[in-house]
C-alpha cells in the first residue's frame, strides 16, 4: 500500500499538486500513518474521532487540491 501511495503521490507532485517541500514517500509514509491511526482511535471510541474528516484534513496539508 506505502509503494501505490507513494506512486500516487508522485504523480500528484509531477503534476504540481503537492505543496512545496512536500515529496512524495513522505507523503505516503504520514497519511498512511495518520489513517491507521484514526481508525485505532475510532475503534476505541466511536466518537472520540472523524476518520474522513482527518484524512480530509491530512490531506489539505500535503497537497494544493481542494478535498
Amino acid at each position: 500500500m506505502r509503494a501505490e501511495f507513494t506512486t500516487a503521490f508522485a504523480a500528484m507532485a509531477a503534476a504540481g499538486l503537492l505543496r512545496p517541500g512536500v515529496d512524495a514517500e513522505f507523503a505516503a509514509v504520514t497519511t498512511l500513518a495518520v489513517w491507521d491511526g484514526a481508525q485505532l482511535q475510532w475503534m476505541h471510541d466511536h466518537d472520540a474521532i472523524d476518520v474522513t474528516e482527518t484524512l480530509r484534513r491530512q490531506l489539505r496539508l500535503l497537497t494544493t487540491v481542494d478535498v
